[in-house]
């Protein structure tokens, strides 16, 4: 969970859709929504309120609005429809969403915010990342045992466990990642030449073999595991700076910062592709192999976002303009965006996602005849067991994107 939240082409269909009420909030950076594991719910934080949005159909609602104040991180549980509320007097609340019911309350001994929160893959720990202005540290809790079972001594910007389990990685001043069984680090990434470019946003690649980083310049950089000295480095802000072979460190001011700050990154589906969305609501798509960029969309100001869990649909706040620091900045509804919405995309996801091939022979012919209607429909249809709910999910929003 996050605490922050050239052009080649034509630019592809969007399809938006609103569905929450205007907000004003004395906050530089609003905390982005957090998806759960099946992209059918959205949680969001509000001024006095951690609010449960319903995404599976094209009208999405409000499910529910739990009374909290001072919500400072969020985390789905990767099976059980619980959230992990993590508040500004350093507890971290357990709730059944289904029930909206307070189910545990973690106490911890911190005395800094916690601004970074996910479970790991078992569901049988928190890890928690504190401020790293005050006192930076990221701490593990087993919920189990209630006792803390470590503590890296690094603040996490942004935490999550990768696909099989096995690793931990955070952002900071630089990537780590840190072996859960033993709780030793496995690697370590710098960004080079660049003292800007805090890891702010993470992810991995579905194999667990690369992992991507956002950070406050507008660069975004894919590793592999295995080789911390050669990444991959896109721009994804604007504007971005522009590094120089033996250069010295680079200072961005601030003010620049907040334009290129880097909300959200991912990899889709197949692994093939990365997407990144900006602070400027720039958003776009790269093909990995090509180390090129192929989409690009432009959406307005964006204080806090996040893709979906195939990298799809982009949940995100639209500010009404870029601010430095300002108490009276209007934050427009929760919106969904679907930027880069095409029958290639469907086709990408579907082949990761699909087993039946019968089903996938129907399905696509009523996407190459264009007939979007019956191909969600069908998609609506298809038994639990043909196809994971996130899929399902994000399939239907392209349909519905090329419909309109």
């Amino acid at each position: 969970m996050k605490f922050f939240v050239v052009l080649i082409l034509c630019l592809p269909i969007t399809s938006t859709w609103v569905f929450s009420e205007t907000i004003t909030q004395p906050i530089l950076y609003r905390i982005a929504p957090v998806w759960s594991p099946d992209g059918t719910l959205i949680a969001t934080v509000g001024a006095t309120s951690v609010d449960i949005w319903n995404t599976d159909t094209t009208s999405p609602t409000l499910l529910t609005t739990l009374s909290i104040d001072s919500a400072s991180a969020l985390a789905w549980h990767p099976t059980d429809r619980l959230l992990a509320i993590a508040k500004t007097d350093y507890q971290i609340q357990l709730w059944d969403i289904l029930q909206t019911q307070l189910i545990d309350t973690v106490t911890t001994t911190i005395t800094s915010p916690i601004i970074s929160l996910t479970w790991t893959q078992n569901g049988s720990m928190l890890i928690y990342g504190t401020d790293p202005e005050t006192s930076p540290a990221t701490f593990v809790w087993d919920l189990q045992t209630e006792r803390l079972m470590t503590t890296f001594a690094s603040p996490g910007f942004d935490l999550t466990i990768d696909p099989s389990g096995l690793y931990l990685l955070h952002g900071g001043s630089n990537a780590k990642v840190w072996n859960m069984n033993h709780f030793g680090l496995e690697a370590e990434f710098d960004t080079p030449q660049d003292t800007n470019n805090f890891a702010t946003s993470v992810g991995w690649s579905p194999d667990s073999t690369s992992l991507i980083t956002g950070g406050m310049n507008g660069a975004v950089y894919v590793w592999e595991l295995n080789n911390s000295l050669q990444p991959r480095l896109f721009f994804a802000g604007s504007p971005a700076y522009q590094p120089v072979n033996g250069a010295a460190s680079i200072y961005i001011p601030y003010e620049q910062l907040v334009q290129t700050w880097i909300r959200d990154v991912a990899f889709t589906a197949d692994g093939q592709r990365v997407v990144s969305v900006a602070a400027d609501g720039t958003t776009q798509m790269w093909e990995l192999n090509l180390t090129q960029q192929i989409k690009i969309q432009q959406l307005p100001v964006i204080l806090g976002a996040a893709w979906s869990p195939h990298a799809v649909r982009l949940a995100y706040f639209e500010a009404d303009r870029a601010i430095i620091n300002a108490s009276d900045v209007t934050i427009a509804p929760l919106q969904i965006a679907v930027p880069f919405a095409s029958q290639a995309q469907w086709s990408a996801l579907a082949d990761v996602c699909l087993t039946s091939t019968q089903s996938r022979a129907d399905l696509d012919s009523l996407l190459q005849n264009e007939n979007y209607d019956q191909l969600e429909t069908a998609l609506v249809a298809l038994p639990d067991d043909a196809i994971p709910s996130a899929c399902r999910a994000d399939l239907i929003a392209i349909a519905q994107a090329l419909r309109s």
